[in-house]
């Protein structure tokens, strides 16, 4: 994470990808038990991967 790239600033990143991941599973029409509230994996600001929720 850069130096100028705060905690708040990744928070908030987090927060605008899980909304996009959200946004395109349910565009496509993609069944799924929901979406981890942050992400498996992620290098903010520039990729995540995000998970299912666990049953």
């Amino acid at each position: 994470m850069s130096a100028d790239f705060t905690d708040d600033d990744e928070e908030a990143w987090v927060l605008k990808r899980r909304t996009e991941v959200e946004r395109y599973l349910a565009e496509q029409g993609l069944a799924h038990g929901g979406v981890a509230d942050w992400p498996a994996w992620h290098i903010a600001p520039y990729v995540s991967i995000w998970a299912p929720l666990s049953s």
